[in-house]
C-alpha cells in the first residue's frame, strides 16, 4: 500500500473513531499521526469546516470556553477560525465554573443554545434552561458531586458537534488531554512531536520558563522517594512543579506511563496508574473528619492508560489545625500498597 493510500485510509478510520466516540482501547493509526506538522490551523482545513457546519445553527449558539490548558486553547482556536459570532472566552483559570461566569442578558437573547466547555455548574445550567435555552455540556471530568466522565475529551466532543475535520494536530492535542503521554505514544507520536504538544499545553496553562523547569525536574527525579512504583513529591519539591516531573517521567517511560503523587500542604494530587487514581476518587474524606462541602475532589483521564486525581480542602478536618495533617497523608499512602 502506498503512503498516500495508507494516509487516506487512516483518515477514514480516524473519522470513524471520532463519530463512534472513541471506544475505549482503540488506537489511532500511527501513520496518520506521523503527518503531525505543527500547531497552526491551515486555511484548507478551515475552508472544509465551513462546508460542513450549518451556519444558521452556528449563528444561534453561544460558546463559553475557559482558556486554561491546551485542549481549551485549541477549542478557542477552532471557534475563532470558524468566526463563531457568539463566543465568550472566560477570564477564569483552573477551576472555572458556570456559576461564576457573568452572562449578560442581551447576549443570551441573541441565541437559542449555550455550549459550555468544561465549566461545571448544574444550577446555572438549569437557570439557562428555564430561560428556554438548550444547554450543551462538553466535559469529561469528575468533580466530586458532578460526574461528567466521558471516554472522549471535551475537544473531541466539540469537534464532533461542529463537524470539524479533525487534523492529526487536533487529535494529538485531544489525546494529550484525555490520555496524556501514554495515549500520545500509543497513537504513534514520538520525541519532539510529544514535546511540542506538551509545550503547547503548558504554555496555555501560563507556564513560562519551560526548558529550565524541565531541567530542574530531570535533576529532581533521582532524589524522589518511590512507593509501589509511585514517585512521591512533598512540600520541599513544590517549587519544581508536579507537571514537569510527571511529564519527564512519562517521556522517559517506554509506554509513557508514570505515576506521581503530590503531597503538599494545600493539596494532594496524583497522575498515573488508573487503579490508584480510581482508589483516590472513591476515597471518602469525610471519614477522616472533613466536612461535606469543605473540599474539592476531582479527577479524570483515560481509564485504560492514565488518570489523574486532585483533592483541595478549604478547611482542616475536625480537631486539626493543618489543612492536610500527617494522619491524612498516612491514609493516602496506604492506598499505594
Amino acid at each position: 500500500m502506498s503512503f498516500r493510500s495508507a494516509f487516506f485510509r487512516c483518515l477514514a478510520i480516524t473519522a470513524f473513531l471520532l463519530s463512534a466516540a472513541h471506544a475505549e482501547g482503540s488506537a489511532l493509526c500511527p501513520i496518520f499521526l506521523q503527518k503531525f506538522d505543527g500547531l497552526h490551523i491551515p486555511q484548507s482545513q478551515i475552508d472544509e469546516a465551513k462546508t460542513r457546519i450549518d451556519p444558521e445553527w452556528l449563528s444561534e449558539t453561544l460558546f463559553l470556553v475557559p482558556r486554561n490548558d491546551g485542549e481549551a486553547l485549541r477549542a478557542v482556536n477552532i471557534l475563532g477560525a470558524l468566526r463563531a459570532p457568539h463566543f465568550k472566552v472566560s477570564a477564569q483559570t483552573w477551576g472555572a465554573t458556570l456559576d461564576r461566569e457573568p452572562l449578560p442578558e442581551d447576549l443570551l437573547k441573541k441565541v437559542k443554545r449555550v455550549v459550555v466547555f468544561e465549566m461545571p455548574g448544574p444550577r446555572a445550567e438549569e437557570r439557562l434552561r428555564q430561560k428556554g435555552l438548550e444547554v450543551v455540556v462538553l466535559d469529561h471530568h469528575f468533580y466530586g458531586d458532578v460526574d461528567r466522565r466521558d471516554p472522549r475529551s471535551s475537544l473531541e466532543q466539540l469537534m464532533e458537534l461542529l463537524r470539524w475535520p479533525a487534523s492529526a494536530t487536533d487529535l494529538a492535542i485531544a489525546i494529550n488531554d484525555r490520555s496524556y503521554v501514554p495515549g500520545l505514544k500509543k497513537a504513534g507520536l514520538m520525541g519532539e512531536m510529544i514535546f511540542q504538544i506538551r509545550k503547547y499545553d503548558l504554555q496555555a496553562q501560563g507556564e513560562k520558563d519551560i526548558e529550565r523547569s524541565r531541567r530542574r525536574a530531570q535533576d529532581l527525579i533521582p532524589k524522589l522517594e518511590k512507593r509501589g512504583g509511585v514517585y512521591i513529591m512533598t512540600e520541599s519539591d513544590v517549587s519544581i512543579g508536579g507537571n514537569y516531573v510527571k511529564q519527564e517521567l512519562a517521556i522517559q517511560s517506554p509506554d509513557g506511563l508514570s505515576s506521581v503523587l503530590e503531597l503538599f500542604a494545600h493539596k494532594i494530587g496524583f497522575s498515573g496508574k488508573p487503579a490508584v487514581a480510581k482508589k483516590l476518587l472513591a476515597f471518602d474524606f469525610t471519614a477522616l473528619g472533613y466536612a461535606k462541602g469543605s473540599y474539592a475532589q476531582y479527577g479524570g483521564g483515560d481509564a485504560e492508560l492514565s488518570m489523574f486525581f486532585g483533592f483541595k480542602p478549604k478547611a482542616p478536618p475536625d480537631g486539626e489545625k493543618d489543612l492536610i495533617p500527617r494522619r491524612v497523608i498516612d491514609e493516602i499512602l496506604k492506598l499505594l500498597e
